[in-house]
């Protein structure tokens, strides 16, 4: 048996605040007041009901803050009873862990044997993509930050892409030169 572990699991329970829709912050197992959560690993249940995501459906979640906010489809007063179970990055890769055991009749004896494994597989991040190249100097990410070093002024990769069509669904930046060559997203 083995499982590609995403992140930690936590269960959180919330006492609905009368007429609060949101958002209610998530924590980890150890208390963690800001944990990234893994997107889509969410299970929400409202008064032992399991919600569905979406700005249509039950609730909303933004997974980089790890907030939950509950859209006016249902009503949450004093008396709901809200249980979210996800999981969080508390490390930016992912981890395997495997297990096995086995049993041997002899005669006069009965062997077991069990193993357990759990790996960090540091080469593959969750949540960014450090392979991506900048088209200007030809250097992956990783690259980039390798050459950096300790300076943090050098490890700077553009990351800004043009969209054909503005979405009222999504978040959508604008690029600003600020006249002293920096620019910032609004």
């Amino acid at each position: 048996m083995w499982r590609l572990a995403r992140g930690r699991f936590s269960r959180n329970e919330i006492n609905g605040v009368e007429g609060l829709q949101g958002p209610y912050r998530l924590s980890g197992t150890r208390g963690e007041q800001f944990v990234i959560v893994v997107s889509g690993t969410e299970v929400v249940y409202l008064d032992g009901k399991k919600m569905e995501r979406g700005l249509q459906s039950d609730y909303v979640i933004d997974y980089n803050i790890g907030e939950i906010t509950f859209t006016s489809k249902h009503i949450i007063n004093a008396f709901s009873r809200i249980i979210v179970e996800f999981q969080y990055s508390d490390r930016f890769y992912t981890r395997t862990v495997s297990g096995g055991n086995i049993s041997i009749d002899r005669k006069k004896a009965t062997y077991h044997l069990s193993v357990f494994n759990e790996q960090d597989a540091r080469n593959q991040p969750i949540q960014q993509d450090l392979q991506a190249f900048d088209s200007s100097s030809g250097l992956s990410a990783r690259e980039i930050l390798q050459i950096s070093g300790d300076a943090s002024n050098l490890a700077v990769l553009p990351g800004a892409r043009k969209i054909s069509n503005f979405s009222v669904n999504e978040p959508n930046y604008i690029l600003l030169d600020t006249g002293a060559g920096v620019f910032i997203a609004l």
